[in-house]
């Protein structure tokens, strides 16, 4: 287990849906990303539940933000 003594370097990440009552815009999941050393949390709603939305939201949500992580952790649900 690695000790995180830094901010940002160590971020947790997980689908919530499929949630059967869309929103009025058609987004049925929350993708979540929660910085092990802050516990800032950082979401977004999406239509779909893919490796692109991860990979999108990485980027501009979180290492365009605050740098490239050290670590991810993700049950690979």
């Amino acid at each position: 287990s690695m000790s995180i003594k830094d901010p940002f370097k160590q971020w947790g990440m997980d689908f919530i849906g499929d949630i059967s009552d869309l929103s009025s815009a058609g987004h049925k999941w929350i993708l979540i990303a929660t910085d092990y050393f802050t516990k800032l949390l950082e979401a977004i709603p999406t239509k779909k539940a893919t490796h692109q939305v991860v990979m999108d939201f990485m980027l501009n949500h979180i290492i365009y933000r605050f740098g490239v992580p050290v670590k991810i952790v993700a049950d690979n649900a």
